[in-house]
Formats: C-alpha cells, structure tokens, sequence
C-alpha cells in the first residue's frame, strides 16, 4: 500500500474547511447592507430589536464574518496541494 503523499492531505483537509464554511455561510448567510436614492442605510427590519436575541444577532454577526474567511482559507489549502501536486 503506497502512502498518501502530503498535496493529497492538503487537498482533503482544504475540502472539509470548505464544506464547514459553506455550512456556517447556509446558515448564518453574511448580513449585506442597503442604501436608499438619497444615502441613508435601510434595511429589512421594522421592529425594535429585543434584549433576548442579543446573543442571537452577535453570534450570527461573528459567524456571518467567519464563513467566508473559512471559505478562503480552505480554497488556500487547495491551491498550496495543487502547487505541491506539480500543478497536476
């Protein structure tokens, strides 16, 4: 049995980070923002914020900025197995 060369690890490990993150991004999507004709910032939103979904909006905020971070740094691993692998 021959062993699996270093490239076929990085390759394998980049694949799980990025199925993690788009995971994380199906879930907990990036918040984009949105801007009228005349310059101010709207939104989505109509009611006043409750105190109980603090934790909620923090945690969806921190992952929201998370996911695509994850997602470069699998697509990062990728790219280093390939170039590792002879570009092959």
């Amino acid at each position: 049995m021959e062993m699996m060369s270093a490239s076929w690890f990085l390759n394998v490990f980049g694949l799980i980070v990025s199925t993690i993150a788009a995971a994380i991004m199906f879930y907990y999507p990036p918040r984009g923002r949105a801007f009228t004709e005349g310059g101010s910032e709207t939104g989505p939103w109509i009611n006043n914020p409750k105190s109980e979904y603090a934790e909620l909006g923090k945690r969806q905020t921190m992952l929201g900025k998370f996911g695509p971070a994850l997602l470069g740094i699998g697509f990062l691993f990728q790219l280093l197995a390939a170039f590792l692998n002879g570009g092959a």
